[in-house]
């Protein structure tokens, strides 16, 4: 028997998983990413439409002993593509394409690979597999000529489905890719929260504003060597941020999370209190208004708006924002100061406590009050 071999594909021997792999082959055809995995008993496959992916995922194996297929020459992984062939060098395998006739009648083109001298006369597929399921496109062309759209949760590998945008044609493009897929990028990840979780849980001080600053600077490299780094890193990367008074990056961070994942209701709640920090108030308004459209139920995002509308001089309208908010939590301190500062914006017009209206665009003591979190 053999496996298929489409767009670009991981090929790796049983026997090695068997060796290496925690929980051998049947646990990696589990854990194996966009739904392409199969075997022939002898030889296992994973497919990807973007060669690079194909490549971190083969070094990602090294985490459990297997040789990096690009930099040593190994018996029990091979890349192949489709068109081109074995793109990793490879004696043990044999490439061939091969026309095959469906049980409709009509005949295709296969590229099948084998071990062993004898030709096969059937081949494994993934499942639900039909032909030309996959095809393949570089990651140059990926990057210059598509934009991405959004990003779903795929339930069969537990990554993710992302959807491109042609910029020209609209044509759409699906990628599946697992939540990070090289296995370091993984520990690298754990070890960013478990930093953050440590420095959220520490008071507000200039030895952590500068400790802040460098996870964030950790995350950032994180990001830019993750092949489509996951919302997580983006959240700490942006939080880091925030805590170092970066308030740049962490705009940047926030706005990339609303972009790929725009009903994230707490990334939402992160871009306001950015956006009031850079006093882009208008902006800041939007965004605390699209939190109260996802979530009208919060009153993080009512007492957002309330802050954001109360920076950009709009106490009145300020006004049934917290009152919202307040009937949804009227425990939360920080509601009824608010509301105790909107009153008074009311009632002197254009001063609050004192202060001009120029004082209060150099110092928006409303910054403290910016809710992050949605529970």
């Amino acid at each position: 028997m053999a496996i298929l071999i489409e767009a670009t594909t991981v090929v790796i021997t049983t026997l090695s998983l068997d060796r290496r792999f925690p929980g051998g082959s049947a646990a990696f055809g589990q854990q194996a990413p966009n739904a392409t995995y199969r075997t022939d008993g002898v030889l296992a496959a994973v497919s990807f439409m973007v060669p690079a992916d194909a490549r971190i995922f083969a070094r990602t194996l090294a985490k459990h002993g297997f040789a990096d297929p690009w930099s040593a020459v190994t018996d029990e992984i091979a890349v192949i593509d489709q068109c081109q062939g074995f793109l990793t060098k490879c004696d043990w395998l044999t490439v061939d394409l091969k026309l095959v006739r469906a049980a409709d009648g009509t005949s295709f083109g296969a590229t099948i690979a084998w071990k062993g001298d004898d030709e096969p006369g059937t081949f494994a597929v993934p499942a639900g597999w039909y032909p030309h399921t996959m095809s393949q496109i570089s990651e140059a062309d990926l990057d210059q000529n598509y934009e991405m759209v959004k990003v779903d949760q795929d339930s069969s590998g537990g990554g993710s489905v992302l959807t491109y945008r042609h910029r020209e044609t609209g044509q759409l493009l699906y990628v599946g890719r697992p939540s990070i897929v090289a296995q370091d990028a993984q520990e690298q990840f754990a070890a960013l929260e478990r930093t953050l979780g440590t420095l959220s849980s520490k008071l507000a001080t200039r030895e952590r504003s500068k400790s802040a600053s460098e996870l964030c600077d950790r995350a950032t490299a994180l990001i830019e060597q993750t092949n489509r780094a996951p919302r997580g890193l983006f959240y700490i990367q942006g939080t880091a941020a925030r805590m170092a008074g970066r308030w740049n990056v962490a705009e940047s961070a926030f706005r990339r999370v609303t972009e790929l994942w725009p009903d994230e209701l707490d990334a939402w709640l992160e871009l306001t209190w950015a956006l009031s920090s850079l006093d882009r108030v208008d902006e800041a308004i939007a965004a605390a208004r699209k939190s109260v459209e996802l979530c009208p139920e919060s009153a993080p995002a009512h007492g957002n708006l309330a802050s954001a509308l109360l920076q950009g001089g709009r106490p009145e309208d300020a006004m049934p924002a917290i009152e919202r908010a307040l009937e949804l939590d009227p425990a939360e301190w920080s509601y009824q100061q608010i509301r105790e500062q909107v009153i008074s914006a009311v009632k002197e017009g254009t001063a609050i406590e004192g202060w001009s209206t120029d004082e209060m665009s150099n110092r928006p003591w409303y910054k403290r009050w910016f809710r992050w979190r949605s529970s």
